[in-house]
């Protein structure tokens, strides 16, 4: 699977890390995302709405 990034996400990205110290669990979370979408863990469901 193919993760990217959009300018501000990255921008956001940098202004919130520096301010969280969650760096680690966020690469750790996509790390698992990309190899099991679906894990438990993660806490993922479907969306609903229009």
């Amino acid at each position: 699977m193919k993760v990217s990034f959009s300018s501000s996400f990255k921008k956001k990205f940098k202004i919130r890390i520096k301010s969280n110290v969650n760096e680690d669990l966020f690469w750790a979370s996509l790390d698992i995302f990309m190899n099991e979408p679906f894990a438990s863990k993660l806490q993922t469901h479907k969306l609903t709405g229009k």
